[in-house]
């Protein structure tokens, strides 16, 4: 689940219906693991450092593994598909050294300035491939989300220099598909109006059959998804086929940038945006006063079934969005002095600076409606200090899974009908990407992360690693 932005969370695994205690930290370390697959990088077979907890791919368990060297490596995305194997994606940055990375049991040189990596791992960390994709100048990645037994991703590079495979790519800005072996699916190019148009992509899902809905927003110029040129400023939901083909786009028409989407059990497409002006999505005008936090449902060919704003006046907006086996829906996100949701209105528990924190203070929110959009319930995460919610799924037992801050700690958060039953939490992690995995594990990625997190007591650098761990519910 980054707190950078929400990623896709995939809708695979369940969880243990009896609650576990939490805990501050986990066992595990760091592993090179065994070379099993792939074709970039050179299988190696050797650990990268002498602590090394063992590999039991039958009992799995709780573990953590840690990658890298002395380039940046900038953690881009995680997803996890339906048999339990985890995807990374990476953009490796060259400090002038060029030294070889490790990951797993492959080795790679960083090239010129930027590349993009993915990995595969399996369900207990043994990677699987390292694929690395590059050329002259930057490449870099944006989003990643699982779909079938492979991956979508969003990235950029300078136009033809990049070959993924079946030639180079005329665009600056791309989606790309990955099988389950990291070979090339198809590639969709994205025409802009100037270098300074910038798509970003907030979140992204595939249905069974591979068609990917996505929502995020455009800025300093127009873009095109495939249906023609979309205004600047905007936020957007769109729709591809399973070849990467464009189905449809639908732009919110308000200053706007889209923060969650996901499929219904019927093959609706349900999306959250924050939006500051009036927007009208085909059910009529919804005005700023109704709330900061659109919430839409769209049907396969991106209709309007039904769209409602929630959050009332106040400073407050969407972060992520899960809807479960029956369809209902809920909407994380945070707000700054006080949020209105139904009848119930929360005030923050703390909304002023204090000397040791930058800015003010926010708390979080969950709120979930039936299919209609009518609400059912709604929860007010605030503590002294920082509180969100960045990501949120739904195992196939129906329970809620909540990744975000809590007191300022990144803890995940496990709800029944809005209340809570099971806590993990940690210090020292920091935008963190979080995923369900099998019937009771959750994988999570930090952006930044230091070891002593994952119970490596010698790992104090946040900067220079990578780090996946899993732990149980």
């Amino acid at each position: 689940m980054p707190i950078r932005s929400p990623v896709a969370i995939v809708l695979a695994v369940a969880v243990a219906c009896a609650p576990k205690p939490g805990a501050e930290t986990l066992d595990g370390g760091s592993t090179s693991g065994e070379a099993t697959g792939g074709d970039t990088g050179e299988p190696t077979g050797g650990p990268t450092d002498g602590w090394v907890p063992p590999l039991d791919c039958e009992n799995p368990g709780e573990w953590s593994r840690k990658f890298g060297g002395p380039t940046n490596d900038t953690v881009q995305g995680l997803a996890v598909d339906a048999a339990g194997n985890i995807y990374v994606g990476l953009d490796l940055r060259n400090l002038g050294e060029s030294a070889p990375v490790q990951f797993g049991g492959f080795e790679i040189v960083p090239g010129e300035l930027s590349n993009i990596v993915v990995l595969k791992l399996s369900s207990c960390g043994e990677v699987l491939w390292a694929k690395q994709f590059g050329g002259p100048g930057d490449q870099y990645m944006w989003t990643l989300t699982a779909c079938g037994d492979g991956v979508v991703f969003q990235a950029e590079a300078e136009p033809g220099t990049l070959d993924l495979g079946d030639g180079p790519i005329s665009e600056r800005v791309f989606f790309a598909a990955l099988d389950g072996a990291g070979g090339l699916r198809w590639t969709h190019p994205v025409p802009t109006s100037s270098p300074e148009a910038w798509l970003l992509v907030a979140d992204m899902v595939c249905d069974a059959e591979g068609r990917l809905a996505m929502t995020g927003s455009h800025e300093y110029g127009s873009v095109d998804l495939g249906g023609g040129p979309l205004d600047k400023d905007d936020g957007f939901v769109a729709r591809f086929a399973a070849d990467g083909t464009f189905l449809w786009s639908r732009d919110f028409g308000s200053p706007s940038r889209g923060f969650g989407v996901a499929y219904t059990p019927t093959g609706d497409v349900v999306v959250t945006a924050d939006v500051d002006d009036t927007v009208d999505l085909g059910g009529g005008p919804l005005g700023p006063d109704a709330g900061g936090v659109l919430l839409a449902k769209l049907d396969g060919t991106g209709a309007h079934v039904w769209s409602e704003r929630l959050g009332g006046s106040g400073i407050n907006g969407p972060s992520a969005l899960a809807v479960d086996s029956q369809g209902r829906i809920t909407v994380g996100g945070v707000f700054i002095d006080e949020i209105s949701l139904g009848d119930q209105t929360y005030t923050n528990v703390f909304p002023e600076s204090v000397p040791e924190v930058d800015g003010t203070l926010r708390d979080g929110f969950l709120v979930t409606t039936d299919p209609d959009g009518v609400l059912q319930w709604s929860l007010h995460l605030g503590s002294m200090y920082d509180d969100d919610v960045t990501q949120l799924a739904y195992d196939k037992n129906d329970v809620l899974i909540v990744s975000g801050l809590v007191d300022s700690v990144f803890a995940v958060r496990a709800f029944v009908d809005a209340q809570p039953t099971w806590k993990w939490s940690a210090s020292g992690l920091y935008q963190v990407y979080a995923e369900l995995s099998g019937d009771d594990a959750v994988v999570l990625m930090p952006w930044i992360g230091y070891g002593a997190a994952f119970g490596d007591p010698y790992d104090d650098d946040p900067n220079s690693d990578v780090w996946v761990a899993a732990i149980l519910r």
